[in-house]
């Protein structure tokens, strides 16, 4: 709005102001007088300006975006650190005791009332920290009399990063262009994927809703035309059991699926929730892959890799899809498997045993379970540089 205030362009027009006989050239009395207020000016100008775009939604950022969503209880998400089971042997361990693993420090943070063990807790927030394996040890920043053993057990908590200026901007735009209680199906869509347990934790990837609608599990068939009756698809965080996830949900929204009003929903309206059923995806392939990337060319090395970018993938289609179906082409699953690092080249690529596109009801998530369900003759070759000419046109 005020690019054009600069402080060359204030002091001429501030110039263009002196009667003819006034010298006006650098280093002239005018000149040297203009000169502090038209760079003061200039400085108010830039500041008008970042304000200006700070007061906007789509350009707004850090501080001025936090406050506009606070503004309309939003919900902001701070970064969240790994939390583990401790385990220990031969000396008493007590909450606040420092240790260190694989770069970073690591403090006992509380006890576990049911079997009264510990939780030991990465001092670094945020999901760049590198999982620990079970078993790995943590040694003591002070030597603690008698401690046999100290290593963490199962993951308790898995680490989550603060949400980003476009995360907060999305949410916020997604609650100002909905009404903030009308239990239509962008209303219902929001309670469950915004609920959370008392520690903050989300449980909910995304959520298929359906209004109308209700679905027979021995069958498998979701009828539709069903007044007074929503149906809730839950994709759940891998790190959550799915069927405390969906209790925990089903509790939230209509405990009794009769309809009464005795938990978020509306009364008068029966809500069913239920976790996406999962289909069973193959692949078959011819991969030319570098040994230098795969060590020693191990397969099941090659699958696994497939196997979370595929599903991730698969994952995406799900939670960024919209309409009855997702659809799986084959051109987009070679992409994929060829974005991996050291994959150079996918031929023969069979989908479910075919080599046709598919697609698959909107409630339903593709997955490889596993390894053995994905077939690779594999070719490896290396690229040497040399060996390719760089094409300049002429």
């Amino acid at each position: 709005m005020f690019e054009d205030k600069t402080y060359k362009n204030l002091m001429a027009k501030c110039m263009s102001y002196a009667p003819e006989d006034i010298d006006t050239s650098e280093g002239s009395v005018m000149y040297d007088v203009a000169g502090p207020l038209c760079m003061l000016l200039a400085e108010n100008f830039a500041d008008l300006s970042l304000l200006n775009e700070q007061m906007k939604i789509p350009t707004m950022t850090g501080e001025y975006l936090r406050s506009k969503a606070e503004e309309y209880n939003v919900k902001i998400n701070s970064a969240t650190p790994w939390i583990y089971k401790f385990v220990y042997e031969g000396a008493d361990v007590y909450v606040g005791d420092r240790f260190f693993a694989d770069g970073y420090y690591y403090i006992i943070n509380g006890i576990d009332d049911s079997d009264n063990s510990l939780y030991i807790e990465c001092e670094t927030v945020g999901t760049a920290v590198p999982k620990l394996a079970k078993g790995t040890a943590v040694i003591p920043v002070y030597p603690i009399q008698g401690l046999k053993l100290s290593e963490v057990g199962d993951v308790f908590r898995y680490p989550k990063d603060a949400d980003t200026d476009e995360q907060i901007r999305s949410n916020l735009q997604k609650a100002l262009a909905q009404p903030s209680e009308n239990a239509n199906v962008a209303q219902v869509k929001k309670w469950v994927e915004e609920f959370e347990y008392k520690d903050g934790a989300k449980p909910i990837k995304s959520a298929i809703v359906y209004a109308c609608a209700t679905y027979d599990k021995k069958t498998g068939l979701l009828s539709k035309d069903v007044p007074n009756n929503v149906l809730i698809f839950l994709n759940v965080d891998e790190n959550y059991n799915n069927d405390d996830v969906v209790n925990d949900i089903q509790e939230y929204i209509d405990p009794d699926r009769l309809g009464y009003g005795e938990g978020k929903g509306v009364i008068g309206t029966i809500y069913n929730v239920y976790s996406l059923v999962t289909i069973d995806i193959s692949i078959s392939a011819k991969l030319y892959v570098q040994s230098s990337i795969f060590s020693n060319v191990d397969v099941d090395e090659i699958k696994s890799v497939i196997l979370e970018k595929l599903n991730n993938y698969f994952d995406s289609l799900v939670d960024t899809s919209s309409g009855d179906y997702i659809y799986i082409y084959l051109d987009n699953l070679k992409a994929e498997i060829q974005d991996i690092d050291g994959i150079d080249n996918c031929e023969n690529l069979l989908l479910c045993g075919g080599s046709k596109n598919i697609k698959v009801a909107i409630f339903k998530r593709p997955h490889i379970s596993s390894n053995s369900a994905i077939s690779i003759n594999v070719v490896t070759q290396e690229v040497n540089p040399d060996d390719i000419e760089e094409y300049t046109a002429e």
